[in-house]
């Protein structure tokens, strides 16, 4: 994590880089920068659902059904790496697909502010009305933990990303799901739709203060 740094007085004429002394060929890499991430596009809609129930005044629930991703032919191929994962977890002692599903809760529905281009550039459906932020799946997290060698190949997978850490869920004015987009690590090269974190920032005390005040 990209830790706060306490001082008395900010000297604002430094740069943050200059003051850890960085050099500038390593500015790129972690942990004085984080990312870059871009938009995944999940290929879930309503069929792969048991139900998603979403409403503008409450918090929602959803429940992907494992059983609907093997139906069809080419759906095994969109979702191989997921139906891996969950046959992995399936193995762990708190853990029943088969009897509990996959289930997730959500936020309230919110409107869509976004319009044109910039719905096409974030990669938002062109009629969506409303979104949601899909909160990650009530999964048993020791086993998850405990899989080392298959973390990286899990953040290459926006189905995978959805259920470990959320994602955003887009709604037509009949709340009709329309699609779902995560957040994953992304190729630089790409050039597009990337959110990157910058080096940490010096953090003045004084600050502190005013936030307890208010």
């Amino acid at each position: 994590m990209h830790s706060l740094t306490l001082t008395n007085d900010l000297d604002m004429e430094s740069t943050d880089e200059e003051k850890m002394n960085v050099p500038s060929s390593t500015l790129r890499s972690f942990p004085h920068q984080l990312g870059p991430f871009g938009v995944l596009t999940s290929q879930l809609t309503t069929k792969h659902f048991t139900w998603v129930q979403c409403s503008e005044y409450e918090s929602g629930t959803y429940q992907i059904d494992h059983r609907r991703l093997q139906q069809q032919p080419d759906c095994v191929a969109h979702f191989q790496k997921l139906l891996e994962f969950i046959a992995l977890l399936n193995k762990s002692d708190t853990f029943d697909v088969d009897e509990y599903g996959i289930f997730g809760t959500m936020s309230p529905l919110y409107l869509v502010t976004l319009t044109g281009t910039n719905k096409k550039y974030a990669n938002v459906p062109v009629n969506a009305k409303y979104f949601a932020w899909a909160y990650p799946a009530a999964l048993p997290t020791a086993a998850v933990a405990s899989q080392h060698s298959m973390q990286r190949q899990w953040l290459r997978d926006a189905h995978i990303i959805l259920l470990l850490f959320g994602g955003y869920m887009y709604f037509d004015k009949q709340k009709n799901l329309l699609g779902i987009n995560t957040l994953g690590p992304m190729d630089a090269s790409l050039g597009r739709g990337q959110l990157t974190f910058h080096p940490p920032k010096s953090w003045d005390n004084r600050f502190t203060m005013t936030l307890h005040k208010h």
